[in-house]
């Protein structure tokens, strides 16, 4: 008996205004999709509206709700929060500017993993992290889905225009009062 599959798109949050200002983001619900941000949940609505969308799941911080609700919008499904989906909890670094974020704190040398049990004070390390999302991924396996994760599929989709900047800066109404110090 041939079964029928589903297949799991996995999207990453469209560019926040942390993003912009190189701040490391985890657990913390402050930023805010950007204009471009915006642009790139649409497009990504966009191709995946002419696709059998059954479900639609992310985390419950505000940049991945504000990602998926386009989405959302164009199928007519609810948006699943899960807080397993959330990205890795950074503790005490979340606000921290990424790149001086090291090795020793977050296990990562570049791309690659040097130390999967690192972490940051507050926070939680690589296997750590990946076993909250792997139980998620798990229950989605068991019932039959195929995983599937393009490369920075929302950027390819919904990259700047040619005569637009790669990134937008934020402009002051997007910043929470926050960031705005």
């Amino acid at each position: 008996m041939i079964r029928s599959t589903q297949v799991l798109w996995l999207v990453r949050h469209g560019e926040s205004t942390w993003n912009t200002l190189g701040l490391a983001q985890g657990h913390c619900d402050q930023a805010r999709l950007t204009r471009l941000g915006q642009r790139q949940a649409w497009a990504v609505a966009s191709q995946l509206r002419d696709r059998p969308v059954a479900a639609l799941y992310a985390s419950d911080l505000r940049r991945a709700l504000e990602t998926a609700a386009p989405l959302a919008e164009v199928t007519g499904l609810s948006v699943n929060r899960d807080t397993r989906l959330r990205e890795r909890c950074l503790g005490v670094l979340e606000g921290a500017a990424t790149a001086a974020i090291g090795p020793a704190a977050n296990g990562l040398c570049g791309e690659a993993v040097v130390e999967p049990d690192a972490r940051p004070a507050g926070g939680e390390s690589l296997r750590e992290f990946y076993r909250r999302v792997a139980g998620f991924a798990d229950e989605l396996l068991s019932n039959g889905c195929i995983l599937r994760s393009p490369a920075d599929w929302p950027h390819q989709v919904a990259g700047p225009a040619p005569d637009e900047p790669d990134r937008d800066e934020p402009s002051p109404d997007e910043l929470s009062p926050d960031e705005r110090e």
